[in-house]
Order: structure tokens, then sequence, then C-alpha cells
């Protein structure tokens, strides 16, 4: 028996997002020139770099800070900062007065005080986001300088990848830079690897930017830190639908089956879906009765990490994929409990049962 996978939404994975993302905040560098421009006289990005050795004397992690000061915090230079949130754990600290536009998967940060171009847009940006590893281990791992390499096609490497601490561990900073419109605009990349993601900060700007709010830029990044999840305790459980079907009964005999969806909401922010399958019945035949039981047939496992905002239940799933259902929790029954589970942007949901 074919066994279904959930409905899925199949919103892609977080490679596609970042690049669109640029292009909205109108980072310069970020993808292909428009067919009616010049050609920038920058060479093509190289794609390789540099063997990288962390050294085992690099910056230690920082500590985090305490709780009457994690929040909103003035630096020595008089920077107020705060800390930004994101429902999945995530978290990292920005000074307060900056422009902050959260997106489903990354966060762009505006100083206000940015260099601006002649339109009036800012010439320099920093973006907060992640990306599944794929395998990666370590930070300084070529295949993480390609990817961000295809995110900026127009500059090049540039100078030596070096070792930074956070409170997630030890990460790699590297450099992109080029001519875009007559402007040298460089592209400091900061990576940590936190479980299956690659956690970074890109700050895009001008030269004389780039080096004035250096120290700005490695202080967010060494504030990344990974915290619990926003979870809600009603779905923290194991939730089955079955539907069964079979023949009529008759002399001959009756076939029928059932399935089952099942999924294990964990208070630690992941979960895992399942799917079983079993055929019963008995026959009548020449030589008798014949009992049928295929035993349980096991199909579907996946899983990931899941949050929740609202009532919106969200899924990164274990292939970078992610999903966003409508969820409601009540009860169904005197000792029993329902949950409604509807894809969004769908009109019908589906029920399942709490089991323990």
């Amino acid at each position: 028996m074919k066994i279904e996978r959930p409905a899925r939404s199949r919103k892609p994975n977080r490679a596609g997002i970042l690049l669109a993302a640029l292009l909205l905040a109108g980072v310069p560098g970020c993808g292909r020139e428009d067919p009616g421009e010049p050609r920038s006289d920058a060479p093509e990005v190289e794609t390789t770099s540099p063997a990288t050795t962390l050294p085992g004397d690099a910056t230690e992690p920082a500590p985090p800070l305490d709780r009457r000061s994690r929040d909103a915090a003035a630096s020595d230079d008089g920077v107020q900062w705060t800390r930004y949130r994101h429902p999945e754990g995530f978290s990292f600290r920005h000074p307060r007065k900056w422009d902050l536009k959260p997106g489903d998967d990354v966060v762009v940060l505006i100083p206000g005080d940015a260099e601006k171009d002649a339109s009036g847009e800012p010439l320099e940006t920093f973006i907060v986001g992640g990306q599944e590893a794929e395998g990666v281990r370590r930070p300084d791992d070529p295949a993480v300088m390609q990817f961000f390499a295809q995110q900026f096609p127009r500059l090049r490497r540039a100078g030596d990848t070096e070792s930074l601490g956070t409170s997630l561990g030890r990460g790699v900073v590297f450099r992109l830079e080029g001519s875009v419109k007559g402007r040298e605009i460089v592209t400091t990349i900061y990576v940590v690897l936190h479980e299956d993601l690659g956690l970074f900060l890109a700050h895009v700007a001008t030269r004389e930017s780039a080096e004035r709010r250096r120290g700005i830029a490695r202080k967010i990044f060494s504030s990344f830190a990974w915290g619990t999840p926003r979870i809600d305790e009603a779905l923290v459980g194991v939730w089955t639908r079955t539907r069964s079907s079979g023949s009529d009964v008759t002399s001959s005999g009756y076939i029928g089956s059932s399935t089952s969806r099942t999924w294990r909401f964990g208070s630690d922010g992941r979960f895992t879906y399942g799917a079983t399958s079993r055929i019963f019945g008995h026959v009548e035949g020449a030589g008798g009765q014949t009992t049928l039981d295929s035993g349980e047939d096991k199909g579907v496992l996946e899983g990931g990490r899941w949050y929740v905002q609202g009532n919106r239940l969200q899924l990164v799933w274990s292939d970078g994929s992610e999903d966003t259902y409508i969820y409601s929790v009540f009860p169904h029954t005197e000792n029993r409990t329902a949950l409604k589970l509807t894809l969004a942007g769908e009109k019908r949901g589906d029920f399942f049962i709490k089991r323990r």
C-alpha cells in the first residue's frame, strides 16, 4: 500500500531566499548586471579559497550577558544595544536605533547614519540569517565560500580567512570585494555552525563604511546565541490519525486496510512524522478459511524542528524545506484531545487524536 507524505506547502530551502532578500534590500554586489548596465571591471568571483585552520588559541566564545543587561546594554562606545529573538530560538544583539526588517529567513539591519546613493538608497546593509549546512562540518569548509560567492557573483574573494568566537563556538570571517557602479564594495561574511545550520552575518558596505563599522559587526556576530524555541506545550506529545476501509462482509470473506499518520512534537523543538499501514481480513476458499494480516508496514518517517507563531505551526524539515500549518487544540471527548492541522492557504484540515 502506498503511504502518502503529509500535505506540504513545499516552501523552498533558504538558499534561494537569501538571494531574493538581498535583491529586495537593494544590496550592491548581488545578482548579475542589468542587461543595459556596462560590465563591471571587477574580475569574476573566485569560487575557491585558501585553506584555513582554526587555531587553538583563537578568540574564545563571548560570555552571555547577565539578566540585567542581556536585552539592552550600552557598550563602551556609548551605543545602545538590544536583542532580537526569532521564535525558532536564534537571537543576536544589535544597535537599538538601527532599522530592523525581519523576514521569513533573514533579518536586514540598516544603520541610521548609513551612507546613501543619489536615489537615497542605503549603501550599507547587515543581513543575518541561517542556511542548512547540508553535510558541512566546519565553518571554513570551501562549500561555505562557494555558497556566498554565488550570492555575490560580482565580487571576488580578498584577504585571509580569520577565526572569531561566538557563544555558539568558533566561526570564520572572510571578505568579498569588487567595484559596483563605480564604488568599491566590501562584503564581510561571518559564519558559525550550530547543529545542522550555518548562521551568518553579511556586512555589505563601501570600503570606508566597512572599516568604520568593523567593530560593531564583530560584536553583532559574537552575540549570536541559540535558546529554547517558542513552543506551545499543548502541542507536545504524540498525535495520530487513522483511516480504515474494507470490502463488504460476504460468505466469501472480508478484506480491510488501515493507514495511520503520526506526528510527534517534542518539548525540545524537534518533531517527527511517520505513517504505517496494515491489510487484514479472511477469505473462504476450497481449502477452507484463510486469514490475512500483513502486519504493520512502516512508511514515511521524517522530521526536523518546530516552533509556533500565534496560531501558526512552523516546521523546518531536515531537507531544509519549510511548512506552515494553522493549528488548534481542543477537547475531543471526555478523556481525549484533538488537534486540527490546516496547511496554510488551504481550507480543509486534518484531525489528529492525542495518544500521549
